[in-house]
């Protein structure tokens, strides 16, 4: 049983992988999902090759405000890289003052606010490097199709020999796009 969780665990990270690099595909015989980044049309800002500001995180936060996002609620984050997160978290280090007496040095940033409220920044290793996610976490759920959501199918049993599959079909549901963000080709 513990090789069945393992592979739960593996395929679990694919599906996770899948929700934000996925590519809309359905063929009649093989079907994929779209994820944030092909999903994420409206409020996508390019950056053309420039590093973050807290005036490029604002802006974005704005547009997605100005298109109603945030009229009602919602638990909104931004979604980045490792490379973006050190990123954030060197933004305006140059106005900290640290006194002689701290034996510490460095800064972690998680959370970003602007005028429109307090987002916590979330690391995850499946954005690319060079952009950014400003996603409403209540518009967006993984839900299986029909009933078909993870389970463990036996085949034949030979013997001491038990073989079988990880059978499960996922979707991701993505409520009002312009309520979500991105921003592209950051350094």
């Amino acid at each position: 049983m513990t090789f069945i969780t393992t592979k739960k665990l593996e395929v679990a990270l694919q599906l996770e992988k899948s929700l934000i690099n996925g590519i809309k595909l359905d063929n009649g015989i093989v079907r994929h999902m779209a994820g944030l980044r092909q999903l994420i049309k409206t409020n996508v800002i390019d950056a053309a090759g420039a590093s973050e500001t807290v005036k490029m995180l604002g802006d974005l936060v704005q547009v997605v405000f100005e298109k109603g996002g945030l009229a009602s609620g919602g638990q909104y984050a931004f979604i980045v890289s490792a490379n973006q997160k050190r990123a954030i978290s060197d933004l305006q280090s140059d106005k900290i003052r640290i006194v002689q007496a701290e034996t510490s040095r460095g800064q972690v940033v998680d959370h970003i606010v602007t005028e429109f409220g307090r987002f916590p920044v979330i690391m995850n290793d499946n954005v690319k490097p060079t952009e950014l996610f400003f996603i409403d976490i209540n518009r967006t759920k993984i839900k299986p199709l029909g009933s078909r959501g993870f389970h463990h199918q036996d085949t034949a049993i030979t013997g001491d020999n038990r073989r079988g599959f990880i059978v499960g079909e996922y979707t991701l549901e993505f409520k009002q796009e312009s309520a979500h963000g991105r921003i592209k080709n950051l350094v």
